[in-house]
C-alpha cells in the first residue's frame, strides 16, 4: 500500500481505479464489521502464509494524501478470505495491476460524521 500511494503520489492520479492480480506473502485484512451499528467496528484478520489474490481499488485523495482503497479476494487451498487491506501487505513474487485514471471529475475522500470513516465525496455529481 506505501508503494502504491507513492506511485499514485508520483504521477498525480487524482482519481481512478484499479484491477490487480497476484500473490501476497502476508497481510492484514478487514473482513467486516462486528455488527450493523455506526461507526463500524472492524473485524481484522492477518495471513502470513502466500496467498493468491485477486482485488480492484478505488483511487482518491483526502487534502493532500492519496487514498488507495483496495478490496481484495485472496485464498490457499481450501482458505478463501474477501476483505478491505489496510496495512502489513507484504507481496509474494509480483502483483501485476492495472490503473485506470479518471479525467474531469471533482471526487476526494472527507470525513462522514454519519458513518463514522473517510467516505468517497462527488462534489457536484451527488
Amino acid at each position: 500500500l506505501d508503494e502504491l500511494n507513492r506511485f499514485v503520489k508520483e504521477k498525480n492520479i487524482r482519481s481512478g481505479f484499479m484491477h490487480f492480480i497476484g500473490a501476497l506473502n502476508s497481510a492484514d485484512i478487514v473482513v467486516g464489521s462486528e455488527s450493523n451499528a455506526l461507526p463500524p467496528a472492524p473485524v481484522s484478520k492477518s495471513f502470513a502464509d502466500s496467498r493468491e489474490i485477486i482485488g480492484t481499488a478505488t483511487i482518491f485523495w483526502k487534502d493532500d494524501e492519496p487514498m488507495v482503497h483496495l478490496h481484495a479476494g485472496m485464498g490457499r487451498a481450501d482458505e478463501v478470505n474477501i476483505g478491505c487491506i489496510r496495512k502489513g501487505a507484504n507481496v509474494y513474487l509480483l502483483i501485476e495491476a492495472i490503473i485506470l485514471e479518471l479525467k474531469g471529475i471533482d471526487a476526494r475522500r472527507s470525513f462522514d460524521e454519519e458513518l463514522g470513516l473517510d467516505a468517497l465525496d462527488l462534489g457536484d455529481l451527488r
